[in-house]
């Protein structure tokens, strides 16, 4: 019993140092933006400005319902190079 009460908090703590030690590794850097647009793969979209509280501009596409749903976005990047599963 004490040996499980050691190793418990060790584990924890030996999870968190290596977390802490591998933290820029863990974190998402997006990759370089897309190439194409939907219109590239004949889908309808409309280019979208988009400005957040803090001030920070986004660009997006707003593809009108009835286009794929079959592909959910991911936080994994760019889905053009899965283009031929999308459309």
């Amino acid at each position: 019993m004490k040996r499980i009460l050691f190793l418990v908090p060790l584990t924890y703590l030996g999870i968190c140092l290596l977390m802490f030690l591998l933290q820029s590794k863990l974190i998402f850097f997006p990759g370089p933006p897309p190439e194409s647009t939907p219109g590239d793969w004949g889908m309808d979209y409309t280019d979208v400005q988009l400005r957040t509280s803090d001030g920070v501009d986004l660009h997006a596409w707003w593809i009108p319902a009835g286009v794929p749903d079959r592909f959910p976005g991911d936080d994994a990047g760019s889905i053009e190079p899965r283009r031929a599963v999308v459309v």
